[in-house]
């Protein structure tokens, strides 16, 4: 039977995660009311009423945010209180700084942004689990509690293409890996024939050279194998110095 600690840091992991999709939504409504107010008042010379108007809805959803985000850090703090294990790191100490939207418009992007990462905030979401995507987002979007179903989805087309972009970057940068280890062990190998064949026809200082050049490159190997030891899909034992065709030759 679970204890009343078990029981209280089930509550809490629910509470957490309610407080954080709460903040996210807030923060694409503040972001998107901003927006809009931003765009009116270039199109439009707004009067004295309109301006407060809209200085009050920016101060109201800029409330929201800040209660979603007090809301998480004292549910956060009594996880720690009740020493939750929180071994996959999906509920963090929410700082100042992790509190913004997600943009990928570089339309709204200043200068030294386009490398920032996004908040972890917008690490985990429940409807971005790209193989159900249609089911998990109406399921996430259609709660009650979210009204501004627009805003969401604009936000996760934003996401959706942006986590794209991520998986291609991560698929090129593999095969530039394993390009770069096939690369030095062909090196390697080609050194080491030339250094055969001038030892066979006498000529050694030559053939010295030549296994100076392939120790070079079985060095270069081993610095990948140690740069790429955590990345499983990199096998650096496993590349070859050629390519096989489709006959397997």
């Amino acid at each position: 039977m679970a204890s009343a600690v078990e029981i209280k840091i089930t509550l809490c992991v629910g509470q957490a995660n309610d407080a954080l999709n709460t903040l996210r939504t807030q923060l694409i409504m503040s972001y998107t009311f901003r927006n809009r107010v931003a765009k009116r008042d270039k199109q439009v010379a707004e009067g004295h009423v309109m301006a407060m108007r809209s200085k009050s809805g920016i101060y109201s959803k800029e409330r929201s945010v800040h209660n979603a985000a007090n809301e998480y850090r004292r549910t956060y703090q009594a996880l720690v209180t009740l020493r939750y294990n929180n071994e996959e790191q999906q509920l963090k100490p929410l700082e100042d700084k992790d509190v913004r939207p997600f943009d990928i418009s570089m339309d709204n992007q200043e200068l030294g942004q386009s490398k920032r990462q996004p908040s972890w905030i917008w690490d985990e979401l429940e409807f971005f689990d790209t193989t159900k995507v249609s089911e998990n987002f109406e399921s996430y979007a259609e709660e009650g509690k979210y009204r501004r179903v627009y805003f969401i989805k604009v936000h996760w087309f934003r996401m959706s293409a942006l986590k794209a972009r991520w998986e291609e970057e991560v698929v090129v940068i593999h095969e530039e890996m394993a390009r770069t280890v096939r690369f030095f062990k062909f090196h390697q190998h080609f050194w080491l024939d030339v250094g055969e064949k001038h030892d066979e026809s006498g000529m050694r200082g030559h053939g010295a050279y030549a296994r100076k050049q392939a120790y070079m490159y079985e060095r270069l190997v081993g610095r990948c194998s140690s740069a790429f030891k955590d990345i499983p899909e990199i096998k650096v034992s496993e590349i070859h110095h050629y390519v096989e065709d489709e006959t397997g030759c």
